[in-house]
Order: structure tokens, then sequence, then C-alpha cells
């Protein structure tokens, strides 16, 4: 009987979806959101101080200060919208690609192309907020892409201040779309949606799987349509992707854990394909190899993860 009594005293196993998850890794996953929302909020500012220096002073240096802030802004959008990816009409807002060039800008071989040459069109930010996706997926017109673009594909000399028309309507273009930026990513990015009531584990992993789905398209396009093919560091964006989803199943979230005690098998499945993704980015291996090695591990990923899901998450392609 006592023993009997004592077993009754036990904890239960927690069930993933369910109240009976223990408090810390809800606690550990609120403060890893917290941390990232810190991180993007910081490094929006010095975006915006970057383009600030850039646009009075256009030079070498606040051309290479720009472009890291853009790098580490980026990092940062895709890091916290991996945990709690925003709805679509926003990440269209803020992170739209792939971008075509002449939509935005005139090319050597359209040389009266683009919003910078078209003077019908004002540059106040109602008209280029009209402007973006206006008939077309890829006319883009807002967002981080936008900005890579003329911070990593124009030169210098476009942004110096001559007097001439189209480099005032492209100084300002770019003043408007970091400003519009700073707006859009506010409302993509809640304050903390890590609890959500009797569902939070279920709706973490629903998250996670739904980002693992963007990462394989991502990922897919990495030779043909790469992410960030201005900045040259599409592999920076899978990186900082797959490291978030690190940090969410071991330390210091460390999900991993509840998936053990439902499904030590799956569990492992899991860490072993994360770990392999993580290890290919980080190699010196060409992204042809990346998306043929990467793809598969992450279509393994979005299976295993749905075991421990309720029924309704739309699977990968």
């Amino acid at each position: 009987m006592l023993v009997i009594a004592c077993l009754s005293c036990s904890p239960e196993r927690p069930v993933p979806g369910t109240t009976n998850e223990p408090p810390d890794v809800l606690k550990a996953s609120s403060a890893l959101y917290s941390s990232l929302r810190a991180d993007l909020s910081g490094s929006l500012r010095e975006l915006s101080a970057a383009s600030a220096v850039f646009l009075s002073s256009p030079d070498t240096a606040s051309l290479d200060r720009l472009r890291q802030s853009w790098t580490t802004a980026h990092a940062a959008f895709l890091r916290i919208g991996f945990i709690a990816p925003p709805p679509s009409h926003l990440l269209e807002l803020v992170d739209a690609w792939p971008v075509q060039e002449g939509f935005l800008d005139a090319l050597p071989a359209y040389p009266e192309s683009g919003i910078v040459s078209d003077i019908t069109l004002e540059m106040i930010a109602p008209t280029i907020r009209n402007q973006h996706q206006i008939t077309s997926s890829d006319e883009v017109s807002l967002g981080f892409h936008a900005i890579e673009y003329f911070a990593f594909a124009r030169s210098i000399e476009d942004f110096i201040d001559s007097g001439e028309p189209r480099v005032e309507r492209r100084r300002r273009l770019l003043e408007l779309l970091v400003e519009s930026l700073q707006q859009d990513v506010l409302l993509a990015i809640p304050d903390d949606p890590t609890t959500d009531g009797n569902t939070v584990f279920s709706n973490l992993l629903s998250n996670l799987r739904g980002s693992i789905a963007g990462l394989y398209t991502e990922t897919t396009q990495l030779v043909r349509d790469p992410h960030a093919r201005f900045a040259g560091n599409s592999r920076h964006a899978l990186q900082a992707q797959i490291g978030v989803l690190e940090q969410m199943l071991f330390e210091p979230v460390n999900i991993g854990s509840r998936l053990v005690l439902a499904n030590a098998r799956t569990a492992g499945d899991i860490t072993h394909n994360v770990r392999q993704i993580a290890e290919l980015l980080g190699s010196g291996v060409e992204d042809e190899e990346i998306v043929a090695r990467c793809g598969p591990l992450l279509l393994g990923l979005d299976h295993q993860l749905r075991e421990f899901i309720p029924p309704g998450p739309t699977p990968l392609p």
C-alpha cells in the first residue's frame, strides 16, 4: 500500500501539447524570444543610424557599416521569425524576395527604368508602399531586400549628392525604405507569442515545423534564386535560422528533452538531422551540395516533428 501511495504521488510524464509541460521549457522559450526581440530592435536602430551616416557621407567606410548593419538586422529578423513566423501578408512587407532590380532603379540596358527614374511617382512613403508588388511578387519596393539592393548592388557614386534628380530620388528612396522597415517589423513581430493557453507546446512545435518548411524552400533555391543574392551571404541566412532551431531543441530551451519522453527514437533522429544540417552549413562544401544534402534532411525533420503534433499543420511539398 505504501508503494501504491508513493506511485500515486509521483508526477505524470509530460505529454507534448498539454498543460503538463514543465514551466522551465515555457519560461526558457519566452526568455529566448525576448532576447531575440531585443537583438532585433538594437540591430534595426543600428541599420537606421548606419543609413543616415552613409547618406550624409557616402564613402567606403560608411558603406561597409551600412552593409554590415543590414546583414546583422536581417539575420536577427530571421532568427526571431523562426520561432514565431509572421503572417504571410506582413512577411511580404518585410522580407519579400526575389527582387526585380529594374523595378527599383535604372539598369545599364534600361537607363530609364525603375521607381527612381519615374518622376511621375512622388517620393513619399504612401507612394512607395502602393508600388510594393503592384503587379508581381518580385516588384519589391519595401523591406530588407529592397534595402539590400541599394546597399550591395549600387555604387557609392550613385548616392553622392550632386544635384542630379535621380541621385536625389535614390537617396530619398533608401531613406524611406529604412523608415518603413522599422514600422513594418514592429507589426510583423509580436511581443511574445510563445505562450498560448493549454496547447503552448504543440504551438511551439507547429511554428518550428512551419519554419522548417520555409527553410526547405529557401535551401532548394540557394543556387538558382538565393535569399540574399545581392549581399552574397544566403548561407549565413540559413545558418541564422538553424542556429535558433538548435537553441529551441537543445539549450537553452531544451524542447528535445520533452520529445525524448514521448518518443526517444524519433527525438534522436531529429537531433541527428539538425546537427547534420548545421555541420553542412558551416562546412566549405559548395552550394549545390548543400541543396542536395540538406533538402532531404529538412524533409526528414518535417516528418519527424509531425509525430509530436496533433493533426492540422500542412506538410512540406
